[in-house]
């Protein structure tokens, strides 16, 4: 079955299809808001590669950058929809796909407004950050400290920011950084913390997280490729042109 038709076949009501041409399928989407208005209408061009979805605006730079890590958008142009893939055979996948952009071309939307990517919706750029990022997350549910970690992710706030901003090391004598306190209300030092290997790991993880960004952008710069100004407190803004 060609890529048209599974495209066809999985599409949701918000996408329209426009042409079919030799570099991909040509949609016009705009996909709902979860009050039910419509985002901005945008093309994009949806293609394969070695059977792998992949989706771009149909000329890079109309709407949006044609490139923004920031934003998600890679820079041969193409949408960061996340690290899964979507094999243009599997229905189930194509579905997902779909399910996928919409929900990138949300958070595009509210990001042009709040010049932010929404909390909670981003992966660290480059593989290497997103492993990090990956497994500290899953390391902190399962010891509840998920909320911890987020405030650090989404604002640079709280314990584990201020630790990893200091070098990350916590000596045995210090009192627990999170202010745990012993059964008489006292400050329990940091070697009696029953999560102290935990704790450990979450900042050696974030640090790597953090070095692994640094690198990613460290090497967008090398290539030229500066900031578009619509994200604030973006790391290439230094080095900024007009895009």
């Amino acid at each position: 079955m060609s890529i048209e038709a599974q495209l066809r076949n999985a599409a949701p009501s918000w996408a329209a299809l426009l042409a079919v041409g030799p570099d991909g399928v040509d949609w016009i989407v705009a996909p709902p808001l979860p009050s039910g208005s419509a985002t901005p209408a945008i093309i994009v061009r949806v293609g394969a590669d070695k059977w792998f979805l992949f989706v771009s605006e149909r000329t890079p730079g109309e709407k949006l950058p044609q490139r923004c890590p920031e934003l998600h958008i890679n820079p041969n142009s193409r949408f960061c929809l996340g690290r899964a893939s979507y094999h243009v055979d599997r229905p189930a996948e194509v579905e997902a796909f779909w399910q996928a952009l919409g929900e990138y071309l949300v958070n595009q939307h509210h990001a042009a407004r709040r010049r932010r990517w929404p909390a909670g919706r981003w992966l660290s750029h480059g593989p290497d950050a997103a492993d990090r990022q990956a497994e500290v997350e899953a390391l902190a549910a399962a010891h509840g400290l998920d909320a911890e970690y987020a405030a650090c992710m989404e604002n640079d706030e709280g314990w584990i920011a201020e630790k990893v901003r200091a070098g990350g090391r916590i000596t045995m004598g210090q009192e627990c950084p999170r202010g745990c306190v012993d059964g008489d209300g006292e400050p329990v030092p940091f070697r009696k913390c029953d999560r102290r290997a935990v704790l450990q790991r979450i900042l050696k993880l974030e640090l790597a997280r953090r070095a692994g960004e640094r690198s990613f952008f460290q090497a967008l710069r090398g290539r030229g490729i500066s900031c578009c100004g619509r994200i604030d407190g973006c790391p290439l803004a230094h080095a900024r042109t007009k895009q």
